[in-house]
């Protein structure tokens, strides 16, 4: 407000000397600058980590003081600004130490119980203040970061707006938990980086045999997944699989984690005669183990070739590294490492 300022509390000794809430004195400690942000409700909520990824609609219950009405039930919206605070909340209090001595404090108004506004005397004598659980529902967009909250607007408990001085919904933030147990096959397993942790425990047999693992992912589709090449190790990566990316691009994709705990060495398996016969009579009960026709979507990486990966910056271009090996072999590369679809 331009010129004379803000009114002035009368029991504001300080105001009166300095000329206001929002003079120097105001602003220099931070007092009557704070009462003009707008109020934000907070609550939680549990959503499991197939919504998390896919998305969809969750439930969002808060927790808001309201007014009901003793013979009805219903809710009470006959608001009126508390006189005494002025909408504020708080008042304050001025106390005297000794000649020329005083003490100021701000505390919550006992009219209005710090909400700045009160019922107005017709519905007083007819309702009572009360705790009650509401419930939302909303839609959470796939691959939604758990590091910022859901931002519901108008959906928070009432307040005084500072600007208009009427009585509205703030918004209400909803910080998002993702839910899993300790024995999940998938994990959440960094909510930061977006990545997520899958331990196979009926595919593996498969994977012995054929190199290749059937990814039911939480997203909803399936992929055929190469193990690495070299090596085999208790961990491997698929790059890029983890947590899609973010409606709005904001949050890009990340990186699946696969835990095998191998129960013997499984890098000369395929020199067995036996495990052909095995392989051809599994490419009959299991076609997606056929290279001829199912096409794998992603070759996993050793968790050393994925620390070599992401020193590299994630290059679209880069060639995986057991191509180098074949390279520097003079070998024709085998089965090719094929793109995700």
């Amino acid at each position: 407000m331009e010129g004379g300022g803000h009114p002035v509390d009368p029991s504001d000794i300080f105001a009166q000397m300095f000329g206001g809430g929002d003079s120097g004195m105001g602003r220099f400690f931070g007092g009557r600058s704070q009462q003009k942000r707008k109020k934000i409700s907070r609550t939680q909520t549990k959503i499991d980590l197939k919504t998390f990824v896919r998305g969809g609609n969750i439930k969002v219950q808060f927790t808001e003081t309201v007014a009901k009405n003793l013979m009805t039930g219903q809710t009470c919206l006959d608001y009126e600004l508390c006189q005494t605070c002025d909408g504020k909340c708080v008042v304050t209090h001025t106390r005297m130490l000794g000649p020329g001595m005083f003490q100021q404090a701000q505390g919550k108004c006992d009219v209005c119980d710090g909400r700045g506004f009160q019922l107005n005397a017709t519905a007083q004598d007819n309702c009572i203040w009360m705790d009650e659980v509401k419930e939302y529902t909303t839609y959470l967009p796939a691959g939604r970061t758990l590091q910022e909250p859901l931002v519901l607007f108008e959906k928070g408990s009432l307040y005084v707006n500072p600007h208009t001085k009427s009585v509205s919904h703030c918004d209400l933030h909803v910080q998002l938990e993702c839910e899993t147990k300790e024995n999940d096959e998938w994990q959440l397993y960094s909510p930061q980086h977006r990545h997520l942790q899958w331990t196979p425990t009926l595919q593996v047999i498969y994977g012995l045999v054929t190199n290749r693992l059937k990814c039911i992912h939480p997203d909803g589709n399936e992929y055929i997944l190469e193990m690495p090449h070299r090596f085999r190790t208790e961990t491997f990566v698929a790059t890029g699989m983890g947590i899609p990316q973010s409606d709005d691009s904001q949050h890009p994709a990340g990186d699946l984690l696969i835990k095998i705990n191998w129960d013997f060495d499984t890098t000369t398996m395929h020199k067995l005669p036996w495990l052909q016969q095995m392989k051809e009579g599994m490419h009959q009960r299991a076609p997606w183990t056929n290279d001829a026709t199912y096409p794998v979507h992603k070759t996993c990486l050793t968790t050393d070739e994925y620390t070599e990966y992401q020193q590299r910056g994630h290059s679209q271009q880069r060639q995986h590294p057991f191509e180098h090996v074949q390279a520097s072999m003079g070998g024709d590369g085998g089965t090719q490492e094929c793109r995700q679809s």
